[in-house]
């Protein structure tokens, strides 16, 4: 079933999550104070999302040919919804990155990447971030799943990790397009909220490798010492349907 029409929509291939359980402390200095960290079996949980982003849509206009997306995110609450904060986006692509971070306030960066399939249905995704003034950030992975994917249980731990549809963030940190699209005032203490619809994820077991991971330094953020835990969708197709400033309470 193909999500509703929106402003922004974009269609996913071959997505590889990445799961971190971390320690509440890890993370509460970067996520900003009006938002409550979450947890999941009692862990805050950093995850990286890389895939490719096969078409991205801005109204009806086309604004960019696939290009390789790592997404870098933690895990929120705000005034009672579920949700997730981003750290990083890394796009391949200066227009659709240029969208995203100007007309809905997500942390977008320029990178460079690729992404290559091979014979057995291995995926090969590699993104630096180029973004001037930016982090210096690279994310390079091998994967393959490894059976047919099936729809995750949103009652387990993964389903409580992929299954939000919304997004947090400060308002003092969006562009001034974005504070205006969402109705915001002008002292930049509300939080915008963004809300993304889509079909229930897909997933699979996948043998993967991360070569190289430097979001973490990037952010600021240690290197977790536990194991990460890793799935695989086939795709998705999503649309952001609104940002709206809701006043913080904090």
């Amino acid at each position: 079933m193909s999500a509703p029409s929106s402003p922004l929509r974009l269609v996913g291939r071959d997505v590889l999550f990445v799961h971190w359980p971390v320690p509440v402390d890890a993370v509460r200095e970067v996520v900003p104070g009006a938002l409550t960290v979450d947890t999941v079996e009692g862990s805050a949980w950093l995850s990286v999302l890389a895939h490719e982003v096969e078409g991205t849509t801005l109204g009806p206009v086309p604004v960019s040919n696939p290009f390789a997306q790592v997404n870098f995110r933690t895990y929120v609450r705000f005034d009672g919804d579920q949700g997730v904060y981003f750290l990083s986006l890394d796009a391949g692509n200066r227009a659709a990155a240029g969208a995203g971070r100007r007309l809905f306030g997500l942390p977008f960066s320029l990178a460079r990447g690729s992404v290559r399939r091979r014979d057995g249905g291995t995926v090969v995704l590699r993104s630096r971030r180029t973004a001037r003034g930016q982090p210096q950030a690279r994310f390079d992975a091998r994967y393959r799943p490894t059976s047919g994917p099936t729809t995750v249980d949103p009652d387990s731990t993964t389903g409580r990790l992929v299954e939000r549809h919304r997004y947090f963030l400060a308002g003092e940190d969006a562009p001034g397009p974005a504070r205006a699209v969402a109705g915001a005032g002008r002292d930049g203490t509300d939080v915008l909220v963004g809300e993304v619809t889509r079909d229930p994820w897909r997933l699979a077991p996948v043998d993967a490798t991360v070569r190289t991971n430097t979001l973490f330094d990037a952010a600021g953020l240690d290197v977790p010492d536990t194991e990460p835990t890793v799935e695989y969708s086939p795709g998705y197709e999503s649309s952001v349907v609104g940002v709206e400033s809701v006043p913080s309470r904090g």
